[in-house]
């Protein structure tokens, strides 16, 4: 009866520890895993932030660049033509005045 009663509580004991291991691997693992899950979705969305970002200011630079230039351009071709103007009308009204003081 004692072996019997032996046999019996060590057959439970050891179903009772594989139930339990069980469950607390089964809880580490899931624990583990949302962990790791959360972690790499964070590098994830950081990388993809940093990406656009990028993106973004490059975009941004371009266009602020071109807009400067495109300003740029027109003010030196407005100075320009104010000073080939200003020559021009010089050279002309030059001409003119010799003409006119010839005749």
């Amino acid at each position: 009866m004692m072996v019997m009663m032996n046999l019996l509580m060590m057959v439970m004991m050891n179903l009772l520890m594989m139930v339990m291991m069980n469950l607390l691997m089964m809880v580490m693992m899931n624990l583990l895993m949302m962990v790791m899950m959360n972690l790499l979705m964070m590098v994830m969305i950081n990388l993809l932030m940093m990406v656009m970002m990028n993106l973004l200011m490059m975009v941004m630079i371009n266009l602020l660049m071109m807009v400067m230039m495109n300003l740029l351009m027109m003010v030196m071709m407005n100075l320009l033509m104010m000073v080939m103007m200003n020559l021009l009308m010089m050279v002309m009204m030059n001409l003119l005045m010799m003409v006119m003081m010839n005749y």
